[in-house]
């Protein structure tokens, strides 16, 4: 049987660490090594990864592997890819779980085209205990193939889910790639350093229309917040990607560029609108500075002359046209 090695990196979530473990053990398919990374979180999520391992008496193979000192969600993955022997690996983040089949039917999807290097599944979301679909452009109904000259830009656009978990990869693909540390948002940097390999070696994905994964969103996440490091993350990551496409594959870089723009624009935009002294005197600065340096001319030809003279009124005069047009609103509304 083809093993497979299982990441899931552990850190503060005592809450729902026990659901993703039970999801592992109630796999249907269990020649499973399973790679428990210790991130030296400080609630009680490892003293209950203990306790159902003690009491576990299946054939799942768990290690637990203990970092010295907490090192982030990039690191943990890196550690477990460094001790991972099965010939597939797939990642499940400790407070999401997986549904019982899940890599059974990876596994043979995987397995039936030797052209495959990564199946992948949908996704449910659980919104505190509400299950709701995925981002609708990820919901099909039929099989859909990712052909290696198409992988960097379905990834980076989110034409398809960029995530790393609810795949299964064969572990030659990721060898010599890694998660890069001390970054926020490292599921897109990693799919663009993987879509190198994915090209030079010419395998293909196939998404399956199978929801297997669970992604659990809390309300009381950082994402839920305008004061939100992800989004400045988002922002950041593009810009290197952008820096390192641009003379590889220019036709991906200008489509990056111009949702770079979106995000920035909009970030700035609601930053002042909804202004957070502390987070808007940390970040104000530096994001109106890279609007500046986006040319009018690119804004009057991608989206018009309108747009342009609202774009360059935030651009210069931020503040008064934000406010400005707050005051209008209310009078409009009465």
């Amino acid at each position: 049987m083809n093993k497979i090695s299982l990441i899931v990196p552990i850190y503060n979530v005592d809450l729902y660490i026990k659901d993703c473990i039970n999801s592992i053990i109630n796999q249907t398919y269990s020649n499973l090594e399973v790679l428990l990374i210790d991130d030296c979180g400080t609630d009680n999520s490892m003293n209950i990864v203990y306790d159902i391992i003690k009491e576990y008496q299946g054939p799942i193979n768990f290690k637990i592997i203990h970092h010295i000192h907490n090192k982030g969600l990039s690191a943990a993955r890196n550690t477990g890819l460094l001790y991972a022997t099965g010939k597939y690996i797939s990642f499940v983040d400790s407070d999401d779980y997986i549904d019982k089949n899940m890599f059974a039917i990876l596994l043979s999807t995987i397995t039936s085209n030797p052209q495959f290097g990564i199946v992948s599944c949908i996704n449910y979301r659980d919104h505190e205990g509400k299950i709701i679909p995925s981002i609708p452009s990820w919901e099909f109904t039929e099989p859909r193939i990712i052909y290696h000259s198409l992988f960097a830009e379905t990834m980076l656009t989110q034409k398809s889910c960029n995530a790393v978990w609810g795949k299964l990869y064969k572990a030659d693909l990721l060898h010599n790639i890694k998660f890069r540390e001390g970054k926020i948002n490292e599921d897109i940097l990693f799919m663009y350093d993987l879509s190198s390999v994915i090209e030079s070696i010419q395998v293909n994905v196939i998404e399956i229309p199978h929801h297997l994964y669970y992604y659990r969103q809390r309300s009381n996440s950082i994402c839920s917040s305008i004061s939100n490091p992800l989004i400045i993350a988002e922002i950041q990551n593009l810009e290197d990607i952008i820096k390192d496409c641009t003379h590889k594959n220019k036709d991906l870089a200008n489509t990056l560029y111009d949702i770079y723009f979106t995000k920035l624009f909009s970030f700035i935009y609601n930053l002042i609108l909804n202004k957070d002294d502390v987070f808007f005197k940390k970040h104000i600065h530096n994001h109106l500075n890279k609007l500046k340096m986006i040319p009018n001319r690119y804004v009057r030809n991608k989206y018009g002359i309108l747009y342009m003279l609202r774009f360059m009124t935030i651009k210069y005069t931020p503040f008064l046209y934000i406010y400005l047009k707050r005051y209008f609103i209310k009078i409009s509304v009465k």
